[in-house]
């Protein structure tokens, strides 16, 4: 039988709990009371099997934004989540260096207390139903491109404040969205 010293099972010990990911209290996040309705900010793009990657890859299915959820947990890697109205279950993997923002701050923007109504005051309803389905089209604002894509990840548009945005339909196949005047003037597939 093999022994192990003190030193090399501290070791062992400290590289296992590196591995692990350390809870976020959503709450504390979001800075709402517990129980409180939390709802989707935007569209979240997923496949088949409710998986979402955290660059929210313009593929596959929407759960639109303002859908009442359920944050059941939530880490330094991973968060879950369900729908209230139907009991979908959905995971996220979180990607840091994707996002170039720590979970809790992509928590804070993926997740609402607002509703439909307040996400959308300043939009036509004609535009609304566009970004509920995922549409984006030229002389859209920023805000309506946000809600239908989500915003762009940091790593390729560092800034919101910037007139070109940069999105993904797969790994790799973009979508560059152009601003001019705060306006969607130009859509480039990539």
């Amino acid at each position: 039988m093999k022994k192990f010293t003190l030193p090399a099972l501290m070791a062992l010990a400290l590289a296992f709990c590196a591995s692990c990911a350390k809870d976020i209290v959503v709450e504390e996040a979001l800075q709402l009371p517990v129980h409180a309705t939390v709802r989707t900010a935007y569209n979240i793009w997923y496949n088949d099997s409710m998986e979402v990657e955290s660059i929210n890859y313009l593929s596959g299915s929407i759960l639109p934004f303002g859908t009442e959820v359920v944050i059941t947990r939530a880490t330094e890697k991973e968060i879950f989540f369900h729908t209230v109205a139907d009991n979908r279950q959905f995971r996220i993997r979180f990607n840091k260096d994707h996002r170039m923002q720590t979970a809790r701050e992509y928590i804070q923007t993926l997740f609402t207390a607002d509703d439909v109504e307040t996400i959308t005051e300043d939009i036509s309803p004609a535009n609304v139903e566009k970004i509920r389905r995922g549409i984006v089209e030229k002389g859209m604002t920023k805000k309506e491109v946000s809600l239908a894509y989500g915003p762009p990840c940091r790593f390729k548009t560092p800034s919101e404040t910037l007139d070109t945005w940069l999105f993904w339909t797969e790994i790799l196949i973009s979508r560059r969205i152009i601003f001019n005047g705060g306006r969607v003037v130009e859509i480039l597939v990539l």
